[in-house]
């Protein structure tokens, strides 16, 4: 392992937090959008999936050539998981509140936990069980007070959808992600989703085309801050932080993006978002946390929306 391996090209901690502010700011230009859900998940991706290209020509083609036969099916699995869960979560933004949809799509960590244990036989410690029932019942809060508001509720399942869908993405990509560099697995991945959220486009008329220009400056946005200075320079981090620092930091986003839509949108959270936030928090932090192996963590955090 060479050098530049083995240290951060930059500041640990300063990465962390450009990191967690980019992949927050997501949601706003989600809502300041006029497209259509599904056109905004095929532009980002593609934009996302464009930026790559010079850097995989500057790192060479040779593992991008030699990915064939299962990984590239697996590829194309992890691909669909993540194609889905964007269009959920960002349809969920039509329906809900910054707050509530962010907070939702982010308990992506106790669904790992969960399906980890019946699908994979992964010990769930105590300390995991507590914030899987804590941050569930946070969540059942949600949906009991939303269930006389039918688009409410369909906003919150959406982003719950959303959650799910990117726990396949995360069990998914474990072993793709052991014998695949960083930028090969995230090229593929972004490649594959973009492809079918356009081709889903096509299918649904949500036009890409005769757009406001706005709408154009967004998709550029979204492809590049929380889609790489976000989760790809998170993905990056990984390595070189503490799991604490990992656990502590998940917990940023749904709080930064409720602050941005707060001056941006002048959302103001409801009451039962300051009772039921609080406790999806706790419990995702729990659930992070209570696993002591690093690379266990790691994989529940690679990336939410």
């Amino acid at each position: 392992m060479g050098c530049q391996e083995c240290r951060p090209a930059i500041s640990p901690g300063l990465g962390l937090a450009v990191s967690v502010l980019s992949i927050s700011t997501a949601a706003i230009l989600i809502r300041l959008s006029s497209a259509d859900p599904l056109a905004i998940a095929a532009a980002r991706l593609t934009v996302s999936t464009l930026v790559m290209i010079p850097f995989l020509f500057h790192a060479g083609l040779g593992e991008l050539r030699s990915v064939g036969g299962k990984d590239l099916v697996y590829l194309l699995v992890v691909g669909a998981s993540l194609a889905l869960h964007f269009a959920l979560w960002i349809t969920s933004l039509e329906y809900t509140s910054v707050s509530a949809s962010v907070l939702l799509v982010t308990t992506s960590p106790v669904f790992v936990a969960i399906f980890g244990r019946f699908f994979l036989g992964e010990r769930i410690t105590g300390r995991m069980l507590a914030g899987i029932v804590l941050g569930m019942s946070g969540v059942g809060l949600f949906v009991v007070t939303a269930g006389g508001l039918s688009s409410e509720l369909e906003g919150m399942l959406l982003a719950l959808g959303g959650a799910v869908a990117v726990t396949v993405y995360l069990i998914g990509g474990r072993s793709l992600r052991q014998r695949l560099s960083l930028l090969v697995y995230v090229f593929y991945v972004y490649a594959f989703a973009s492809a079918m959220l356009l081709a889903a486009s096509i299918v649904y008329g949500a036009s890409l085309t005769g757009l406001p220009i706005g709408d154009y400056v967004i998709f550029l946005v979204l492809g590049i801050i929380p889609s790489h200075l976000g989760h790809t320079l998170y993905n990056y981090l990984l390595r070189f932080l503490e799991a604490s620092v990992i656990a502590v930091s998940t917990l940023g986003e749904p709080i930064i993006s409720s602050i941005l839509a707060l001056f941006f949108l002048g959302e103001v959270p409801s009451p039962w978002i300051l009772v039921g936030g609080p406790m999806v928090l706790v419990g995702i932090y729990l659930t992070v946390r209570g696993s002591n192996r690093k690379p266990q963590i790691n994989r529940l955090i690679q990336l939410a929306d």
